[in-house]
């Protein structure tokens, strides 16, 4: 090909296999066993099964611990090493789109730098982690048990220093209970439905028991729905409506992403 670089070879594959390019659709997914198992995730969602030297990778790059930042891939550096066509860049973003959903249905989302030698190359690479990882979004959301499972993965790194006690249901029928019974708490934070009537719903009981002096932190004041940016549809209007009716009860500590009140 006389004349031709191979940066212009690369980017018509690139563009020929963005437009090939159709996200394995799966309803048989384990998305459990997705979340957990990085090689089974390659298989059902990326159509990509791993060879014998991915599963070497994948060693390396899940490695089951869990930082400030990171969850199960925490840890030291690495670099790997491997001849072209051996499917790296691939690997790479099946990996980057499996813990981009991992982390983002944890509050952790991720912040990613790409650096690559051709644009066309980038967007194409870019486009499909995009992809896979809003499937993989999708897939983590519809799993009933996942939310619960993560909760209690979180808070396993504090059964020993704190006793916890799990009420499984609607906030507006347990909080009620909890009243009924006479529970005070010395910190309540507000992390539930993020419709504006069940946040202020929500602050209203956790505002009869929090004792004076008591901590309410109130999660995502400002988060947005793009699909629906109706007034009801987050939770700023249901706290700014709490903030109105019991400004003379409590001292504003912060606000920004979060709220946090001192009860007077």
């Amino acid at each position: 090909m006389a004349g031709t670089s191979i940066y212009s070879v690369y980017r018509r594959t690139a563009r020929a296999a963005a437009q090939k390019r159709v996200v394995k659709q799966s309803a048989t997914v384990d998305v459990e066993r997705a979340r957990k198992d990085f090689g089974y995730f390659c298989e059902v969602v990326g159509d990509k099964p791993p060879a014998a030297h991915h599963k070497e990778w994948h060693q390396y790059l899940c490695t089951g611990n869990d930082s400030e930042c990171l969850i199960g891939i925490a840890g030291p550096n690495v670099d790997i090493l491997a001849p072209r066509g051996s499917a790296k860049s691939t690997v790479l973003g099946l990996f980057t789109a499996w813990a981009i959903g991992i982390q983002a249905l944890a509050k952790k989302p991720l912040k990613i730098l790409y650096i690559s030698y051709t644009v066309d190359v980038a967007r194409t690479k870019s486009k499909r982690t995009k992809e896979f990882s809003n499937e993989w979004i999708n897939k983590l959301k519809q799993d009933k048990n996942f939310i619960e499972n993560n909760f209690k993965h979180n808070i396993s790194f504090f059964e020993d220093r704190i006793d916890f006690h799990i009420y499984k249901g609607y906030s507006q029928s347990i909080l009620p209970q909890l009243y009924s019974l006479g529970n005070k708490y010395d910190f309540i934070y507000v992390d539930a439905s993020h419709k504006s009537d069940d946040t202020f719903v929500d602050g209203y009981w956790a505002n009869k028991m929090l004792k004076s002096g008591g901590l309410i932190i109130f999660d995502d004041w400002a988060w947005k729905d793009p699909n629906d940016m109706s007034v009801n549809n987050s939770p700023e209007y249901g706290i700014r409506q709490f903030c109105t009716l019991y400004e003379t009860c409590y001292t504003m500590l912060f606000h920004g992403y979060q709220v946090g009140l001192i009860k007077n």
